[in-house]
């Protein structure tokens, strides 16, 4: 009868093991970002920074010689969870079936930004905690937080911008409810004006918030994409 009403409507159903494929990647694309947020969490845990803002010499010097181990530890995570969560975003724009629409390749050139964003900071925290002298700690520093400032000022925007328009725009195929694309279009915008500002005026506390509230999109979003009930559209077969 499937058959018959499908051959009927003159569309086809799509093949079984397309849409097996397309719930696997749902799931294993959203215990990746799951996996990737908490890989990050950990590591802004255990890899605070240096307990003063501006630490002499000899106070630089013995808290990487006594943290050594989380501040490496706290890179590794911090480049892999990025790598993670990233090939979550990605994974959205083929599940919205946007993959050849220009907002899904702002999304993957974003990511690309984002991720060497990301691994060029943990190279300087690792720079940083295999310094043998004070002014090279001190140069490791001041690269971090400028590469923090690269990160506000452009890589997560070219994320959230493109992955909100991807969201909303998807119809039948939408892999998130609406209102993450609508909250994903307010982060990146917000992300453009703090990384401007921050430019002029000290925002480290703005910075350190705005991080956590990225991140909680991040973690929702991996949450509805992995619990949401029924399978996401099949993605469609190729043709001859």
């Amino acid at each position: 009868m499937s058959a018959l009403a499908s051959a009927g409507s003159g569309t086809s159903a799509p093949p079984a093991s397309t849409a097996i494929s397309t719930r696997r990647l749902a799931r294993l694309s959203a215990l990746a970002g799951l996996l990737g947020v908490v890989m990050i969490s950990v590591s802004y845990r255990i890899n605070a920074g240096p307990p003063e803002a501006n630490p002499t010499a000899a106070q630089l010097m013995a808290f990487a010689a006594t943290n050594h181990t989380q501040i490496v530890t706290g890179a590794y995570l911090q480049a892999v969870g990025t790598v993670l969560i990233i090939a979550f975003s990605l994974a959205l724009v083929l599940l919205a079936e946007a993959a050849s629409h220009y907002a899904g390749w702002l999304t993957f050139f974003g990511g690309l930004i984002l991720v060497t964003t990301g691994l060029i900071e943990t190279t300087f925290y690792l720079f940083t905690a295999s310094a043998t002298q004070a002014s090279t700690g001190f140069i490791g520093v001041e690269l971090i937080h400028a590469s923090q400032r690269l990160y506000f000022i452009v890589a997560a925007p070219a994320v959230f911008l493109p992955l909100g328009v991807v969201i909303l725009a998807s119809r039948a195929s939408r892999p998130l409810p609406r209102v993450y694309g609508y909250l994903a279009l307010l982060l990146g915008a917000v992300f453009v004006l703090v990384g401007i500002v921050g430019l002029y005026l000290p925002l480290q506390t703005v910075i350190d918030t705005l991080g956590e509230v990225q991140g909680v999109w991040w973690l929702l979003a991996t949450v509805t994409l992995l619990i949401r009930p029924g399978a996401p559209p099949a993605l469609p077969a190729a043709t001859a």
